[in-house]
C-alpha cells in the first residue's frame, strides 16, 4: 500500500510537468515524454533481467552520452573540472576526510561543497579586478589537482566506485533506484540541454556571469545599479564553468546540484527508512514541478538548498 501511494503520488507529480514538457520537446512534447516513459519503463524491466547489477553504470554512461552529443564535449568537461576540482580541494581541507582511501558518499558531497563555497568566495573577493579570463579560471580549478594528486586519484576512484556493479536485495529496491533516476534523465533531457528561456533567469542569474565573460569583471556601479548590491554567491559559483564551457556548463552545474540534493536526501532518509522507501521518498520529491523549473533554469535555489541541507546533515 504504502508502495502504491508513493507511486501514485510520484506520477501525478511527473504527469503534472505535460504543459512544460510539451514546450520543451516539440509541439508534440506530450506523447514524446509519454512514448520516453514507455521505453524507460521497458528498458528499465529488460535491464533487471539481463544487467541489473550494471544499471547505474549504463545510465551514467548513457546520460554522458546524451549530453555530449546534444551540446558538445566542452560544457560538460567545463563543470566536471569545476567539480572535480572543488572535490579535491574540499577533502584535502576537510579535517575528518580519509585521505589514504576512498571516502564516504556524505563525505564527498561535503568536500564537493566545501572546495565550491571557497572558489565562490575567492571569485567574490576578485569580482571587481578585471582578471576573469577563461585561462585564469582554468589554471586555478587544476591548481588543487597538480597539490594534490593523490587525492584527485582518490576523488576519481570514489566517483568511479558509485557506478560500480551493485548488488540488488530485491525487485523494490530497483524499482525505487530506477523511479529516481528517472525523473533526473527527464529533466536533464527535457529541460537541462535546452537554451535558457526564463526571463528572471537571463536577466539576472545568466547575465551576471555573461557580463564577467564579456568585461572581465564585475563592473556595475552600486550608486547606479540594484543588481550590484544584491548577493551573488550562486552566479560566483558557475562563473567558472561559464568562462571556460558557456551557458550549458552553468546549466549542467545547476542540474549537478540538483542530483546533490537528491543524494543528502537519500542519505537523510536511509537513517530512518529502508533502501527502496529512502529511493521512493527521493523519487517523491523529484517529481515535484517546482523542482524541474529550478533545474530546468539557472536560478540559485538549487545553491540555496544543496549548502542549507549539507550544513544540517554536518551537524547531525
Amino acid at each position: 500500500t504504502v508502495f502504491l501511494f508513493f507511486v501514485s503520488l510520484t506520477a501525478y507529480g511527473v504527469l503534472t510537468h505535460r504543459a512544460l514538457l510539451s514546450g520543451a520537446w516539440s509541439p508534440s512534447g506530450r506523447s514524446n515524454f509519454l512514448t520516453f516513459t514507455i521505453c524507460y519503463i521497458l528498458a528499465i524491466g529488460a535491464a533487471y533481467v539481463m544487467v541489473s547489477r550494471y544499471v547505474p553504470m549504463i545510465l551514467g554512461v548513457l546520460s554522458i552520452v546524451a549530453v555530449c552529443g546534444a551540446v558538445g564535449m566542452g560544457a560538460p568537461a567545463a563543470s566536471a573540472l569545476f567539480l572535480l576540482s572543488s572535490m579535491v580541494l574540499g577533502r584535502a581541507l576537510m579535517f575528518d576526510a580519509d585521505r589514504s582511501g576512498q571516502a564516504t558518499p556524505l563525505n564527498m558531497i561535503f568536500s564537493v561543497l566545501l572546495g565550491a563555497v571557497i572558489y565562490m568566495t575567492l571569485v567574490g573577493w576578485t569580482a571587481m579586478f578585471p582578471v576573469h579570463y577563461p585561462l585564469v579560471h582554468a589554471v586555478a580549478l587544476f591548481i588543487p589537482l597538480i597539490i594534490w594528486q593523490r587525492t584527485a586519484g582518490d576523488c576519481i576512484l570514489s566517483i568511479a566506485n558509485l557506478f560500480k556493479a551493485h548488488e540488488w536485495k530485491n525487485v523494490w529496491d530497483y524499482g525505487g533506484f530506477a523511479l529516481a533516476a528517472f525523473g533526473s534523465i527527464a529533466y536533464l533531457i527535457n529541460a537541462v540541454l535546452l537554451p535558457q528561456v526564463n526571463s528572471d533567469a537571463v536577466v539576472l542569474h545568466l547575465a551576471v556571469p555573461s557580463l564577467v565573460a564579456i568585461n572581465h569583471d564585475w563592473s556595475f556601479d552600486v550608486s547606479r545599479f540594484v543588481f550590484a548590491v544584491v548577493p551573488l554567491g550562486g552566479s560566483w559559483i558557475i562563473l567558472p564553468a561559464y568562462l571556460l564551457g558557456g551557458e550549458f556548463a552553468a546549466r549542467l552545474i545547476n542540474f549537478s546540484f540538483f542530483l546533490i540534493i537528491l543524494a543528502l536526501l537519500y542519505l537523510a532518509a536511509r537513517r530512518f527508512l529502508s533502501v527502496s522507501a529512502a529511493w521512493l521518498v527521493t523519487a517523491l520529491f523529484a517529481s515535484t514541478p517546482l523542482l524541474l523549473m529550478e533545474t530546468g533554469n539557472i536560478f540559485i535555489e538549487n545553491f540555496l538548498v544543496t549548502f542549507l541541507f549539507a550544513a544540517a546533515l554536518s551537524v547531525v
